[in-house]
């Protein structure tokens, strides 16, 4: 509601900074009177909440959010475990009752209608129920904004809210090895990546659609598990769980699968490459042979 700049056909702001954040309309007036446009949303591309759920960060009941302070309340007691990044205590075990996380009722959406959910999961296998290794919920149902998920007895991930669902076809392996987990969502579209950190490439990726559910801003954010009581709980451990306000790139994730993984990226396999391992060889001349 405060004007900006000057009476022109075009507003530009220099180097933008925190403060500029916020709704932006142009108010067109002539002799007849004013009409007020659309507001558009002006936001910095950021990473709003990180954590590493590694014990050096679990201070005072909490996992510290090293990113903006919405540091997490632990439920339970965690019991921390080699992380994906060798760290021997850099990653929590999740239990029934122990381990999970619940932070504030951080909204990455709300300006720009995009985020990104990131963490690295050593998946034990289904359990017969439930489970979801992040979740933007309160304890009723209604409240789910949005959740990460597996059904019961299934590996495929799954990104779901109060009244819409989306399959990935892409798969957690509870081999013990540790894999990255990466939703990104821009408006209604969906994008899974899960690749462990012996590959990356165009096959660990998936697209869907999806909708948010409306007035459910205010849940919390639950780590490990879907809702603050700690139901749901992920079978295994996390470790490394980050949200932005925007949608990556596959560049972007690519390069935070890097990080950990520090092995060569397959983004554009060459023609002829049938397995997806950025190579044509004879495994793809077997795969060939047998079609």
């Amino acid at each position: 509601s405060t004007p900006i700049g000057t009476d022109s056909s075009s507003l530009t702001i220099d180097s933008v900074q925190a403060d500029d954040e916020g709704p932006y309309w142009c108010r067109i007036t002539n002799d007849m009177g004013s009409v007020d446009s659309d507001a558009a949303g002006l936001y910095l591309k950021a990473m709003i909440a990180h954590w590493t759920l590694d014990e050096s960060d679990a201070m005072g009941g909490e996992y510290v959010d090293l990113a903006t302070g919405n540091n997490a309340t632990i439920l339970g007691t965690p019991s921390f475990v080699e992380g994906k990044d060798g760290d021997p205590n850099g990653a929590v075990q999740v239990t029934p009752g122990n381990g999970m996380g619940v932070a504030p009722a951080i909204s990455p959406t709300t300006m720009g209608g995009q985020m990104t959910l990131s963490m690295w999961v050593n998946w034990a296998g289904p359990n017969g129920g439930h489970q979801r290794p992040l979740a933007k919920r309160e304890v009723a149902y209604p409240t789910s904004r949005w959740y990460v998920a597996l059904a019961p007895d299934a590996n495929e991930v799954r990104f779901d809210t109060y009244n819409s669902g989306s399959a990935s076809g892409l798969t957690l392996s509870p081999d013990g090895a540790w894999q990255l987990v990466c939703v990104t969502l821009d408006g209604n579209q969906v994008t899974y990546y899960v690749a462990d950190k012996q590959g990356f490439s165009a096959a660990n990726v998936a697209t869907a659609e999806l909708s948010l559910a409306a007035d459910t801003l205010e849940s919390p954010i639950s780590i490990g598990a879907g809702n603050q009581n700690g139901s749901y709980s992920l079978n295994g451990a996390i470790d490394d769980v980050r949200i932005y306000n925007y949608a990556m790139s596959i560049e972007d994730v690519a390069e935070l699968w890097y990080e950990t993984s520090q092995q060569g990226i397959c983004l554009n396999p060459p023609v002829g490459d049938l397995n997806g391992d950025c190579r044509v060889d004879s495994a793809d001349a077997d795969i060939l042979q047998a079609n």
